[in-house]
């Protein structure tokens, strides 16, 4: 990975591998996939600010391929070190990001 960090999750998403979210001191939003042909990490922080959505940052969350290919991330803890009730969906590939408008039930962390 080009940033270290602890509490994010990888998934694997077709021939690349995405990891999403963790804290570095605090819940940071960034995402990097991994390409197995290149060898090499791409740094997916951009989608939010390119879709003018205003993404999570976030830690210790869940990560779900779903069979679209998209990757929702949900739950776990914020920036402020508390437990977060909201979700995004990545798109495949892993381009551009959606915020969820409806919140979860409950606040989750694992």
């Amino acid at each position: 990975m080009a940033n270290g960090r602890q509490y994010f999750t990888s998934t694997v998403v077709g021939s690349s591998v995405l990891n999403a979210g963790g804290m570095n001191g605090a819940a940071v939003f960034r995402a990097q996939s991994y390409t197995r042909a290149a060898r090499s990490w791409r740094t997916r922080h951009g989608p939010c600010q390119v879709q003018s959505q205003s993404c999570t940052a976030r830690a210790a969350h869940t990560a779900t391929l779903l069979k679209t290919g998209n990757v929702l991330l949900a739950g776990g803890l914020g920036s402020a070190g508390t437990s977060i009730a909201s979700a995004e969906l990545f798109g495949a590939p892993v381009v551009s990001s959606v915020k969820l408008r409806e919140p979860l039930l409950t606040r989750q962390v694992y």
